[in-house]
């Protein structure tokens, strides 16, 4: 199943990836990168070096890879999320040989529609809280000084 995404600003049609794709990223790739720019970081360089790659945006929580006019959708996995941030803040990313995964199966394209109605399902069952505590959950943590996010993603 595929999903019409925007990616720079235009709509595309991207699959979910099947398998793992491994990644090699040298040291050349990480002098070539740029911070803060999916499109042209150390991650981005390596996978463009691949055969039939046309494209590729690395983002914090997903890869996207274009080979033979074709988009796919990986999860990009902590220890490159790890090295694109300190990227981005102006470190060093070590070159090293990483793995792309599939995204996990609750949320790729063709389960978001049964999670969505799971979910209805169970918010009807769900006892209200005639007293919900205010004020006593935590804040989000949002990972600053790094590339920009995605919108739908």
């Amino acid at each position: 199943m595929s999903r019409i995404l925007k990616l720079d600003g235009e709509p595309v049609k991207v699959v979910d990836a099947k398998k793992n794709l491994p990644l090699h990223i040298t040291p050349r790739d990480v002098r070539a990168g740029t911070l803060k720019d999916a499109k042209t970081c150390a991650a981005a360089k390596a996978l463009c070096r691949m055969p039939g790659v046309e494209a590729a945006r690395v983002n914090l929580s997903r890869t996207y890879v274009k080979e033979n006019g074709k988009w796919t959708r990986y999860f990009t996995p902590p220890p490159l999320r790890n090295e694109i941030i300190a990227f981005d803040r102006g470190g060093e990313f070590a070159p090293g040989d990483y793995t792309l995964y599939p995204v996990q199966p609750i949320v790729q394209f063709k389960n978001r529609e049964v999670r969505a109605e799971y979910m209805r399902e169970y918010n009807k069952r769900k006892p209200k809280n005639k007293h919900p505590q205010k004020g006593n959950r935590a804040k989000p943590h949002v990972v600053s000084g790094v590339r920009a996010k995605l919108g739908n993603d």
